[in-house]
C-alpha cells in the first residue's frame, strides 16, 4: 500500500486550503464574464459637438444652424439648451424636455455647462442620459463569490476532518481496542493499515509485536508441556531402577539369597541398577548444561579425525563385550574444526554409544569422516534393526524412546541423542538421523571446517578395526 509521511500530507492540505478558494474565485469570474461599470455613458462619442456649439456662438440665432444642430442631435443621445446672457432661451433641442424630466429618462443624466469664451454670459447646457443604475447587491452575482469561497473552505475542512479520522483517529482507536483485546488474551487482534507512513509503521510494528508475543506464548506453552513430560519421564525412569534396586537389596537383607551364587546374582543386578541410575543422573546433568552452552563453551581448534579416533578407542571395551566391531574411516588431510573438545567428544560418544547399544551381537558400527565443501561431516552407521518410520520425527525429543529402535531393553534415558544434537548445533553444526540403504541406522554430524584444505582421497592407514 502506498504511504506518505505526515509532513507531505500537511503540505498537500495547506496547498488545498490556499488553492481551492483561489481556483473557485477565478472560475467564478470566468463563468460570469467581466463586470459592467456602475453606470454606462450612452453617448459620449462625439467630442466635436461641444466644440461646434462653443465655436459658433454668433450662429446660435441662425435658424439654418439651429436646424443643422437639430439634425446632429437627432443622431445623438444628448440634448442641449442655449441661453443668452440674459438667461433667455435661444434654442431648445427637441429631446430636452425628456432629458430634463427624470420620470421620462431611462436613467440618471449628466449635465455639462458650456460657457463660450466670448459669450458675455451666454450658456449652453448639454445633458447626456446615462445607463440604468447599478442593481442592488442581492440582485447581482458578485455576492456569490464569498459564498462560493466559504463553501470551498467548508469542503476543505470536511475533507481534512475525514482524512484525520481515517488516517489517524481510526487507526489509533483500533490500536487501543487491539491492545485491550491482547490484554484479554485475544492475540489475533489486528490494526488497520493507513496511508500515512508513520501510522502505518506503528500498525506494522504492532502486528509484529502481536505475532512475536503469540509465538513466545506458544513456545512457552510448548516448553511447559515438555517440562511436564520431562519431569514425568524422569520420575518414571528413576523409579524403575530404584524399585528393582530396593527389591534386590531387601532380598539380600532378608536372606532370600541363601546361596553364594544367588547372592552374587543379586549383587550383580544391584550394581547394574546403580550404574543405570548413575548414567541417568549424568545424562540429566549434561542435558541441563546444554541449556546454557553459551556460558560453558571454550572453543579452540580441534582435529576432528583425532577426536573420532580417541572416541572409537574409548568405546572398544564396550563393543568387545557385545562382540561388535568398530570401524573408523577418515579422509587424509587437515580435518580441523573450531569448538570445545570436551563437548564435541561428548556429542560423538553419545552417538557411538547409541549405535553400539542398538547393534546386535556380531554386528558392526562404521564411523567415517569426509570433507563437504567448507564443512566436515562424520557419519555413524550400524547394522542394527534401524529406526522405525514413526520414531524418526521424534528421535531427538528429550526422553523419547521408541518401541523398536530405542526401547528400555537397551538402556539409556533417551537423552543421549538430544544432548548430541544440541552440542553440535551450539558449534554451528547439525545432527541428522536416517535409515541406511543397506539396513541399520545412519547418523550424520556436520561441523564448519576450521581449515580451507579439502582433500577427499582415502587414506588406508587411517582405518582401524577391532573385533
Amino acid at each position: 500500500m502506498r504511504t506518505l509521511p505526515v509532513r507531505v500530507w500537511l503540505l498537500l492540505l495547506i496547498v488545498a486550503v490556499v488553492a481551492v478558494p483561489v481556483l473557485t474565485t477565478v472560475g467564478f469570474f470566468a463563468a460570469i464574464g467581466p463586470r459592467p461599470p456602475s453606470s454606462i455613458l450612452l453617448d459620449d462619442t462625439d467630442p466635436g459637438l461641444q466644440a461646434e456649439i462653443i465655436d459658433h456662438l454668433e450662429q446660435w440665432h441662425d435658424p439654418t444652424w439651429q436646424a443643422a444642430l437639430t439634425d446632429r442631435l437627432a443622431n445623438s443621445a444628448a440634448a442641449t439648451l442655449l441661453l443668452d446672457p440674459g438667461g433667455a432661451v435661444i434654442y431648445r433641442s427637441p429631446g430636452w424636455q425628456d432629458a430634463v424630466s427624470p420620470a421620462s429618462s431611462p436613467g440618471p443624466v449628466r449635465t455639462t455647462t458650456l460657457t463660450p469664451p466670448r459669450g458675455g454670459g451666454a450658456i449652453a447646457l448639454l445633458r447626456y442620459p446615462l445607463g440604468p443604475p447599478e442593481p442592488p447587491w442581492f440582485d447581482s452575482t458578485f455576492w456569490r463569490i464569498p459564498l462560493a469561497q466559504m463553501a470551498a473552505l467548508l469542503l476543505i475542512a470536511a475533507a481534512i476532518a475525514l482524512f484525520v479520522n481515517y488516517a489517524f483517529l481510526r487507526p489509533l482507536s483500533r490500536m487501543v481496542e487491539a491492545m485491550r483485546q491482547i490484554g484479554a488474551g485475544e492475540l489475533e487482534a489486528r490494526v488497520p493499515r493507513s496511508h500515512v507512513t508513520e501510522v502505518d509503521q506503528v500498525a506494522t510494528a504492532f502486528a509484529s509485536m502481536a505475532d512475536a508475543l503469540r509465538a513466545s506464548l506458544e513456545r512457552q506453552e510448548a516448553l511447559e508441556q515438555d517440562r511436564r513430560m520431562t519431569i514425568s519421564a524422569v520420575v518414571h525412569d528413576l523409579r524403575t531402577p530404584l524399585f528393582s534396586l530396593r527389591g534386590y537389596l531387601q532380598g539380600l537383607a532378608t536372606g532370600l539369597a541363601d546361596t553364594p551364587e544367588k547372592a552374587e546374582r543379586y549383587v550383580r543386578v544391584c550394581r547394574e541398577k546403580a550404574d543405570a541410575l548413575e548414567r541417568l543422573v549424568s545424562d540429566l546433568f549434561a542435558y541441563t548444561r546444554t541449556e546454557y552452552l553459551e556460558e560453558v563453551l571454550r572453543p579452540e581448534p580441534v582435529d576432528l579425525g583425532e577426536l573420532l579416533r580417541r572416541t572409537v578407542e574409548g568405546l572398544q571395551p564396550q563393543a568387545e563385550a557385545k562382540e561388535v566391531r568398530l570401524w573408523l574411516d577418515t579422509t587424509a588431510g587437515t580435518s580441523t574444526v573450531e569448538g570445545d573438545p570436551l563437548l564435541l567428544m561428548r556429542a560423538v560418544e553419545n552417538v557411538l554409544d547409541n549405535a553400539v547399544r542398538h547393534t546386535p551381537t556380531g554386528g558392526e558400527v562404521r564411523v567415517s569422516l569426509q570433507h563437504l565443501d567448507d564443512h566436515l561431516a562424520f557419519s555413524v552407521t550400524d547394522t542394527g534393526p534401524g529406526i522405525a518410520p514413526g520414531d524418526l520425527p521424534h528421535l531427538f525429543t528429550p526422553l523419547y524412546r521408541g518401541e523398536s529402535s530405542r526401547n528400555r531393553r537397551t538402556g539409556g534415558a533417551g537423552l543421549g541423542l538430544t544432548i548430541a544434537r544440541r552440542l553440535l548445533r551450539a558449534h554451528g553444526g547439525e545432527l541428522t538421523a536416517a535409515n541406511a540403504p543397506g539396513g541399520g541406522a545412519l547418523f550424520t554430524g556436520v561441523l564448519p571446517a576450521h581449515s580451507p584444505t579439502m582433500l577427499t582421497d582415502q587414506d588406508p592407514a587411517a582405518s582401524i578395526s577391532t573385533s
